[in-house]
């Protein structure tokens, strides 16, 4: 999450993440009291935000998904009141009438009533007041007004603070997100109008829900931000002969359009009240149909080569894996081996300062591009009985991974481990594991081949069928386990211990097992310290690892009289000088 000063009362905040209407920026105001305004970060940020923050007032600009989700967490973790807009409260707290009115008035009731439950968490509110068009929340000497905005959704909000001159808009289409006119409780005659009562106020600074902050050119006489909202309107209809510089006028009368009746086009969506060609309704039609149905949309798939050899059989076997996605997707490659990783120094500033690490390599340039993946395919080789080194050393900086829990929880992942010789893997496919469950992925399927010489991997048919299986089981349902396994993390290497106890290497977990006709079977129990097997426990790990830093000033006399009796009196082996 970004936090971006506005002024001394007013911070803009960003989440991680935007993917899969999950969430969208917002604004804190720091007065007498203590107001979020769409703080909607994710479920994961917007939790540990309200947890500090701990807000009076929350307000909601308008319902849908990506702004709304919140809502029951503010009353479940704070004692603030929250506000939503009057004339949407049905959509907030009856999913019945949501889905109603939403994907189900286009035929997508089963499909959009799974991404509202499942992908976005969407819940009834419960406890909540409503706010009208028009009204003022005060604080100290800041004034919020509310600026009703309907078009985007009957009761739409924006948020105008007169004395700082700022402006949040939420989803006004001034941004590279809007307009969204997609369900039939929006009306584009409204949205022209609230744009154009938008672009009337004095702003000097613009916020926006996913767009950022804008500082300039916003000016009345030029306003390009404002203009292109309407310009986008224009580009996505086809009104009835308008005059040509109606957008670059920002005009309206009511002679422009005439609209026709709004009309479903088909039995999917209502593509609103502008009479559109046949080829444009439909394009706007499937568009929407695909958003929704999620699953279908262009995937970003990044694959992992954690072997230095250009064109090897990681290589291969990731470029064969993308191949068999059954879905439309982009496959990008990265080889570890390009970057500068440098060792981590176990020094924790990228827990505290800014959540950045403080050596200046290459660490961002990968992360950032696992955090922009939808999927991750990864492949490494194996060199003395475990993965290339390359993957550990990447590995070994996971504490910057913290920062970005929400981002990188469930991405979906495959994993395979390549050997030379059967039976001389070592810990190879144990590395995979580790490296994409300690990334929080939800991992679909992780196995080993066998092939030392590039190409050899595909000189049979067994492992084009089993890439056929992986990209398969990517976006769908995880292929099944080979053999035993443990019921917690699904790891398949153990460390007996004595009698009949035994350890999970993977998620480290203890328990029992016993023998049957199918082979072993394991009772591993969850332990009092877990790191990936729940998003909650990944969250907990971190904050266990933040408060190091006052473990440690609470010990730091005693630690220090340990650490100096072993300072001196030790030869070293130094490297020589070049």
């Amino acid at each position: 999450m970004k936090r971006i000063p506005i002024s001394n009362r007013i911070k803009y905040l960003e989440p991680s993440s935007m993917s899969s209407f999950k969430s969208c920026s917002g604004v804190i105001v720091s007065a007498s009291e203590k107001i979020l305004i769409d703080t909607n970060m994710g479920p994961d940020e917007t939790l540990a935000l309200l947890r500090a923050e701990q807000p009076d007032i929350a307000i909601i600009s308008h319902y849908h998904l990506d702004h709304c989700t919140w809502g029951p967490l503010v009353s479940e973790h704070t004692d603030a009141e929250l506000f939503i807009p009057e004339g949407e409260e049905r959509y907030l707290t009856s999913l019945d009438f949501f889905i109603e009115k939403t994907g189900g008035a286009a035929g997508l009731a089963r499909e959009w009533t799974e991404l509202t439950l499942d992908v976005t968490g969407y819940r009834e509110i419960r406890d909540f007041s409503t706010y009208p068009h028009g009204h003022q929340f005060l604080s100290d000497d800041v004034t919020i007004e509310c600026v009703g905005t309907p078009g985007h959704s009957p009761s739409h909000t924006a948020f105008y603070f007169p004395k700082e001159k700022i402006l949040f808009t939420g989803d006004m289409g001034v941004d590279r997100f809007g307009p969204w006119y997609g369900w039939t409780d929006c009306d584009l005659r409204e949205l022209i109008a609230s744009i154009l009562k938008l672009r009337s106020l004095d702003v000097r600074v613009l916020l926006t829900s996913h767009g950022g902050v804008v500082t300039s050119g916003i000016e009345k006489e030029a306003s390009p931000f404002f203009k292109g909202g309407l310009r986008g309107i224009s580009q996505a209809v086809s009104p009835k002969s308008p005059p040509a510089p109606l957008y670059e006028r920002g005009e309206i009368t009511d002679h422009t359009f005439q609209p026709p009746p709004c009309q479903p086009v088909g039995a999917d969506l209502c593509v609103c009240p502008f009479e559109m060609d046949r080829e444009t309704a439909h394009k706007t039609r499937d568009d929407k149909v695909a958003l929704i149905k999620g699953n279908h949309i262009m995937k970003k798939v990044l694959g992992i080569v954690a072997s230095p050899r250009k064109l090897g059989n990681s290589e291969m076997m990731i470029k064969e894996i993308g191949k068999s996605i059954p879905i439309p997707h982009e496959l990008k490659l990265l080889r570890l081996a390009d970057f500068d990783i440098r060792h981590c120094r176990a020094c924790y500033q990228c827990l505290f300062k800014e959540e950045k690490c403080v050596l200046k390599d290459d660490l961002y340039q990968v992360l950032d591009a696992i955090l922009d993946a939808d999927a991750l395919i990864l492949a490494a080789p194996t060199y003395f009985l475990g993965a290339n080194a390359l993957l550990k050393l990447f590995l070994d900086r996971g504490l910057a991974f913290y920062a970005h829990i929400d981002r990188l929880w469930d991405k979906p992942a495959v994993g395979v481990g390549i050997a030379g010789i059967p039976g001389k893997e070592g810990y190879t496919l144990l590395n995979i594991q580790s490296f994409l469950k300690l990334m929080m992925t939800d991992l679909k399927a992780t196995r080993l081949i066998y092939g030392a010489l590039p190409g050899e991997i595909f000189m049979g048919d067994t492992n084009q069928q089993l890439a056929a299986d992986m990209g398969n089981a990517l976006f769908s349902e995880p292929l099944k386990q080979e053999g035993p396994s443990c019921p917690l993390c699904g790891g398949d290497t153990f460390r007996f211990i004595g009698s009949n106890q035994v350890q999970c290497v993977l998620c480290s977990n203890t328990g029992r097992f016993e023998t049957s006709t199918d082979g072993p079977v394991f009772h591993i129990e969850k332990g009092e310290h877990e790191m990936f097997l729940m998003r909650e426990d990944a969250l907990q790990h971190r904050e266990w690892l933040c408060q190091m830093k006052g473990r440690f000033l609470e010990q730091k006399k005693q630690l220090k009289e340990i650490s100096r009796s072993y300072l001196k009196g030790w030869e070293w082996v130094k490297p020589e000088d070049k």
